[in-house]
């Protein structure tokens, strides 16, 4: 090696192999070498198994690494995922001649909970993956850094976790498990820039406004982010789909084996604890029993809208708005070949008001709500219902 400072102009022709093994009583470093922000942290004593490919004295494209065990602790859209997990590196070549490093995280179990608190577990699985990618310069791998994150049929053992982001008083989850899946694209903050999101439970029980159901549900949530804070997403194309429903208070309607399915014309969210959201969607009903027992008692209305209960599958069309302590339905629309149904829903902390109209050939029936009080009409039920205000400002 010439001692005449010369040398550094000789390293720049090596090339070759190098194979390399590390062992550190803690891998916490590597985290702030991947991520700009503290969202992921792998931690605790371990091995690093490397072999590093050089080319005219650099790092090169063929590069592997190897972490056989880590602790991983990633916090992400504000739940912390821990776990213990493996990593495989790779730096691969970019299309234009740049690096591409990737390093691909597998945790074989894990716990997903708040971020606040670690009693409330939102999901218990198996084989979760997280891949972060780059391209560059490895100093620069935290700058450019894109990750996807992906698991599925993590059980939920209390759904009732999620009441956390459901509007207080107006829906409420009971009692009931399920699962939880997703695939997400995450930005170099570690929040979600675009992705999937699934629950499902199977004889979850739940209040609905003044009513109780029980049946199963699929949430299929699609999430692309809005702004730049990663708390505002549209969620266009999400989906809900009930089944086998029963409504369990059998005084508010005798209802079983009802199912509905929603899809999401245009959402947007705002990521907070709880919701809040704004959309318009669409559903296809069984019928519209369920709908009519969310503003009053079965029994309580004229015999001729009973017979509408069972009249056949429904389409509907509403705008739903959700605010911390309040949740509004409004410019509702149901209709099939026999009736037309419209009608408009507040619940605000434990109050209810709200108006319905439902046609069928020439009889009509409107029902004023304020305040839990109910008023039904029997004459120009159309004409009234149409004079009423909306509850959200078109």
């Amino acid at each position: 090696m010439p001692l005449d400072g010369a040398w550094h102009t000789l390293l720049e022709h090596v090339g070759g192999r190098v194979g390399v093994r590390w062992r550190f009583e803690s891998l916490a470093w590597l985290g702030p070498l991947l991520t700009r922000v503290s969202w992921l942290t792998l931690d605790g004593a371990g091995a690093i198994d490397a072999e590093v490919k050089l080319e005219n004295g650099a790092i090169a494209p063929g590069t592997t690494l190897k972490i056989p065990d880590v602790a991983l602790d990633a916090v992400v859209q504000g739940h912390r995922i821990v776990g213990r997990a493996r990593a495989d590196g790779r730096i691969g070549a970019g299309s234009d001649g740049t690096l591409a490093p990737r390093l691909d995280i597998a945790v074989d179990e894990y716990r997903i909970t708040s971020d606040d608190d670690a009693k409330a577990v939102f999901g218990l699985g198996k084989n979760l993956a997280l891949s972060l990618s780059s391209t560059g310069k490895l100093a620069q791998f935290r700058d450019k850094l894109t990750a996807q994150l992906k698991f599925g049929d993590a059980r939920i053992p209390d759904i009732g976790v999620y009441n956390a982001y459901l509007p207080q008083h107006a829906v409420k989850l009971l009692r009931g498990t399920g699962t939880l899946g997703g695939d997400v694209s995450l930005d170099a903050e570690g929040r979600i820039a675009r992705g999937t999101l699934g629950v499902a439970a199977r004889g979850a029980q739940l209040r609905f406004g003044e009513i109780e159901l029980e049946g199963d549900v699929d949430l299929g949530g699609k999430l692309a982010q809005a702004d730049l804070g990663g708390k505002r997403f549209d969620f266009d194309g999400t989906t809900l789909k009930l089944r086998n429903v029963a409504v369990t208070n059998s005084d508010r309607a005798n209802a079983v084996n009802w199912w509905a399915d929603f899809s999401v014309k245009r959402g947007r969210l705002e990521w907070a604890r709880p919701f809040n959201l704004d959309a318009t969607a669409n559903a296809q009903l069984a019928n519209v029993g369920v709908l009519l027992a969310l503003f009053s008692r079965h029994r309580d209305y004229p015999g001729w809208v009973l017979k509408l209960v069972d009249a056949g599958t429904t389409q509907l069309a509403a705008r739903v708005d959700i605010k911390p302590g309040r949740m509004i339905f409004d410019d509702v629309v149901a209709q099939n070949r026999r009736f037309e149904l419209k009608a408009r829903l507040r619940h605000a902390d434990k109050a209810v008001d709200g108006n319905l109209y439902l046609g069928w050939g020439k009889l009509g029936l409107a029902l004023d709500i304020d305040n839990g009080k109910r008023d039904f009409k029997l004459i120009g039920a159309e004409k009234w219902y149409d004079a009423q205000p909306s509850l959200l400002s078109k």
